[in-house]
């Protein structure tokens, strides 16, 4: 009988089901809507049952402001920015990258990275992802656009949003099993949703992607389909069993050094109590003022000068057009938008406002706050203004957000 573990994990439940005997393989299983991973517990165990050697791994969403509930919180892996689930409204949600999709993405690639770094003959070509409505949404997002094929991809009652934007890796999309599963009278998210999402993933190039249909099953799991899904995960995992543990570090790298607010960043308002309105709102970060400490941000055609505890990144503008996420702990981020890892020497943007740290000879500058000016690549540092003529060239270990 596989052990169950509940951590809290913050006050967020996370259920680690570990299997008998030897782990041959990993399930990061994602809850859906309003839901946490207790409410799938007894589904979870019923598959990790019949498939030995898999473990189990199920968080919870964090609790954000939801458009489509009319702006309040619940567990979610992102904003469903629609008034409601009508065929217009998903069309345009599968169109449109979902609203604070990517802080969600980073925590579940670092649990992703743990899993790798503490289990590395477990290799990321034996994990497969999978999730039920909106938790499908999130363990697609991941799957399809990670570096390396994992072993497969489950999507229960759930649609892909933002498909276009999706980062879609060629080499791992067209030989990668996905198995959808949608109730023909599913009332919650349409099962035309999903005949959308069956066409984009083919246009896209996930060859090995079926729809499978439940007549007269609406927005739940029938044991019909928990069949599937057992069936399914069991041919992934022997599919994928030749894939040799590497032994090694994982392949996924989560960088901690060099993060700041350049222009361009996306900020969610949290903590305004002027204008408590915007509160979870989407803001552009356009200007800082050293003076005060204070950054403009674009709201709604509306400019404010905020204190950084009145927001939370969502996403870091880098260089090259890329762009990067912030981790739930505010610690390390990952680079979000293009299929390479992000490394620990990647240019920051012209512009961006640090703070200085760990400063030997100009220890009087630590925590200075400058603006970033250039790179000089042949050096690998930065030219940093700290106003009043003075500048620095330092490596990135000396500056932080």
């Amino acid at each position: 009988m596989p052990s169950v573990k509940q951590n809290p994990n913050g006050g967020r439940p996370l259920i680690t089901i570990e299997p008998d005997g030897n782990h041959t393989a990993t399930l990061f299983f994602f809850h859906g809507l309003g839901d946490s991973s207790l409410g799938w517990k007894e589904p979870l165990e019923q598959i990790a049952q019949q498939t030995p050697g898999l473990k189990i791994i199920a968080p919870t969403a964090p609790t954000i402001p939801v458009t489509i509930s009319g702006g309040a919180k619940q567990t979610a892996w992102c904003d469903l920015a629609a008034a409601s689930f009508n065929p217009m409204d998903v069309l345009t949600m599968l169109q449109k990258r979902p609203p604070m999709v990517e802080s969600s993405w980073v925590e579940v690639l670092r649990l992703v990275t743990t899993e790798l770094t503490e289990h590395p003959n477990v290799p990321l070509g034996r994990i497969l992802f999978g999730g039920f409505s909106l938790g499908a949404h999130i363990a697609a997002w991941t799957a399809l656009q990670l570096p390396q094929k994992c072993a497969g991809v489950l999507l229960m009652s759930g649609i892909i949003l933002g498909v276009p934007s999706l980062c879609l890796n060629k080499t791992v999309c067209e030989d990668l099993p996905v198995l959808h599963c949608h109730g023909t009278a599913d009332m919650v998210v349409p099962f035309m949703g999903a005949q959308m999402v069956c066409q984009q993933l083919k246009e896209g190039g996930v060859s090995k992607y079926e729809l499978k249909s439940y007549e007269g099953m609406a927005h739940t799991a029938s044991p019909e389909e928990l069949a599937d899904v057992i069936a399914f995960v069991k041919n992934c995992m022997t599919a994928s069993a030749a894939t040799p543990g590497s032994g090694q570090a994982p392949t996924l790298t989560i960088c901690s050094n060099g993060l700041e607010i350049p222009n361009g960043t996306s900020v969610v308002i949290t903590s305004l109590k002027s204008k408590p309105h915007l509160n979870g709102k989407i803001g552009i970060i356009t200007g800082f003022t050293p003076r005060k400490a204070r950054y403009t941000v674009l709201i709604e055609e509306e400019s404010l000068m905020l204190a950084p505890a009145s927001f939370r990144i969502e996403s870091v503008a880098l260089e090259d057009g890329g762009s990067a996420a912030l981790s739930a702990d505010g610690e390390s981020f990952v680079e979000v938008s293009t299929g390479a890892p992000l490394s620990s020497d990647k240019r920051f943007k012209t512009g961006a406002i640090v703070r200085l740290k760990g400063l030997k000879a100009g220890a009087p500058w630590n925590g200075s706050v400058a603006r970033l000016e250039a790179w000089n690549e042949s050096t690998g540092r930065y030219t940093l203004d700290l106003g009043n003529n003075a500048q620095l060239q330092i490596k990135a270990e000396n500056f932080t957000l």
